[in-house]
């Protein structure tokens, strides 16, 4: 909402002389106090600088001497480097999961009418497969054996084989 626009006015010249005399009248003189209250005012105000500068300076200075022994020390230290050396497959012997495999193979050589049930021929031939999968992959990738890509699938490889001699494991 708008507010109506208020009508310009414009006071005579008599008005503002008035005005003007009046202002005057109540003028204050001039009053300068003497020195000796300043100086007893300025006693009592509070410093600006709690430090003298002195300080401030040698503050100063022992920060950048700090700073700057710092930045030495660490250009001092000893590089350290790190290599790796890939790992013989043939020298690492086999795992667990393989022995796993050879016991249940014992077993099943045992456990014959266990071993010829059509489910248990699966999972033999599966974990079969998949230890193939797992020397050919150890063949393949030689010394990227590091490579995260290739520690994946070596790992999904052995969690697939653990998984299926468990379940061998509880059929015989």
């Amino acid at each position: 909402m708008k507010m109506p626009a208020l009508p310009e006015y414009e006071p005579d010249e008599e008005l503002w002389r008035k005005i003007e005399n009046q202002l005057q009248w109540q003028q204050l003189p001039d009053y300068e106090p003497a020195e000796e209250a300043w100086e007893k005012i300025e006693l009592h105000l509070p410093r600006k600088n709690k430090f003298p500068r002195s300080w401030a300076r040698g503050l100063a200075a022992g920060l950048v001497l700090l700073t700057g022994l710092s930045f030495w020390l660490v250009t001092q230290q000893k590089k350290v480097r790190v290599s790796s050396e890939p790992m013989e497959w043939a020298v690492m012997g086999e795992s667990s999961l393989d022995e796993q495999q050879k016991r249940l193979e014992l077993m099943c050589e045992k456990e014959i009418v266990t071993c010829q049930q059509p489910e248990v021929r699966e999972i033999r031939t599966e974990l079969a497969r998949l230890r193939e999968a797992s020397e050919r992959l150890h063949q393949q990738t030689g010394m990227y054996h590091n490579d995260p890509q290739v520690m994946t699938w070596e790992s999904q490889l052995d969690d697939q084989r653990a998984e299926l001699l468990k379940r061998l494991a509880q059929l015989i």
